[in-house]
């Protein structure tokens, strides 16, 4: 059964597991262009209205592109904080489909990462968005790698499972089912984002796939997937607590299993991620040599895994999107009263708009459903 939302107040402390994270906040130099450009990018669309295009405006989700890859090219931030956007609006879209439009929702944007230069129809707004042109992100992404390269099969696999796993949440969601804990770690790998993320963090660079294979850097970018998915849930699970509903978070998925009370799974949670923590820092003295070159490569590709998972904690406080106009004060405390009559996030889009942006795709000729 889904957790229930709790009939009194809850007060528990944030857990803090980045307290001795080695990479600290570190905000790229082009930050403010590059944010004012994503987001005009985002917004011409016109995807919300006045009400909620503030609220996602809040979201700030330029800075968190900006904050996770301080020391790339201004053409990599660019690429950056465009994902950063195109994530948390597919986000957006899952929050309120139902399995039939999540399943439209994956074709409508796989032609795109298929076809990057097929043209579209102006009314196929997400294909658009996806796709773009000029500054925009896939063909913008493309741009920093060779066509034939192997990142850019690996990242349009990686993002083919991303867009399924949305799918099989809008199942679960409408079956009213709660995973097991075990079930649920394996599919959040896929369904954050995060497995894309680390994909998109080899554009730009030359790695060999023998190297990205080795066991150790195996290990290490597994522990990264873990950790920014964790230091999600652990961020958004207040706003997705409060409802009766199945949620797809870990602490709530823990309490369920375990039978225990908030506080506790906290301390779950906290302690997995220490886990996680210890496995990407002891690492770094197993890495062998594979040449300057190739080992000036390996370490930039860390170091921004590194920097991102600080960038996902820290943009946690600046956004509003979980803690409202709480975040820096949760920031400086870690305590956390859960309200039972507190409001929980709304959604931003509306199923009836959802619906009307995939019928516009599908009625172009141009986009295969």
């Amino acid at each position: 059964m889904p957790p229930q939302t709790p009939k009194h107040i809850i007060t528990f402390k944030l857990p803090n597991f980045l307290d001795e994270w080695p990479y600290e906040c570190r905000l790229h130099p082009a930050f403010e262009v590059v944010d004012a450009e994503s987001k005009q990018w985002v917004n011409e669309y016109q995807f919300f209205g006045e009400k909620s295009q503030k609220v996602y405006d809040a979201g700030r989700f330029g800075l968190l592109g900006s904050l996770a890859c301080p020391l790339r090219s201004e053409e990599f931030l660019r690429v950056a904080c465009m994902f950063s956007h195109m994530l948390f609006l597919l986000d957006e879209y899952n929050e309120v489909a139902d399995p039939g439009m999540a399943g439209q929702l994956y074709h409508i944007v796989m032609e795109v990462m298929h076809h990057p230069y097929k043209e579209l129809d102006k009314r196929n707004k997400l294909g658009n968005l996806v796709q773009g042109c000029e500054n925009r992100f896939w063909q913008q992404a493309l741009v920093l790698t060779t066509l034939d390269a192997a990142i850019k099969s690996d990242f349009v696999d990686v993002f083919d499972e991303y867009m399924k796993s949305m799918a099989e949440e809008a199942h679960d969601r409408e079956a009213g089912r709660v995973r097991s804990v075990e079930y649920y770690i394996r599919f959040r790998r896929v369904a954050n984002g995060a497995s894309a993320t680390a994909a998109l963090l080899r554009f730009g660079l030359t790695i060999p796939e023998e190297v990205l294979s080795h066991p150790v850097i195996e290990s290490m970018t597994l522990a990264f997937v873990d950790l920014v998915w964790i230091i999600n849930d652990m961020h958004s699970f207040a706003g997705e607590f409060i409802p009766t509903k199945t949620v797809h978070n870990i602490v709530a998925i823990v309490m369920a299993e375990h039978d225990m009370d908030v506080p506790s799974a906290m301390e779950w949670n906290n302690n997995f991620a220490k886990f996680r923590v210890s496995e990407f820092l002891s690492n770094f003295k197993r890495l062998p040599s594979w040449g300057q070159a190739i080992d000036d490569e390996v370490q930039l590709y860390l170091d921004s895994m590194g920097y991102l998972i600080r960038a996902v904690d820290a943009w946690s406080f600046e956004t509003e999107r979980y803690w409202g106009k709480r975040g820096k004060e949760i920031q400086r405390t870690r305590v956390v009263t859960l309200d039972p009559d507190m409001e929980p996030r709304k959604a931003l889009l509306t199923k009836q708009e959802v619906e009307r942006y995939i019928a516009e795709a599908s009625s172009s000729a141009k986009v295969r459903l």
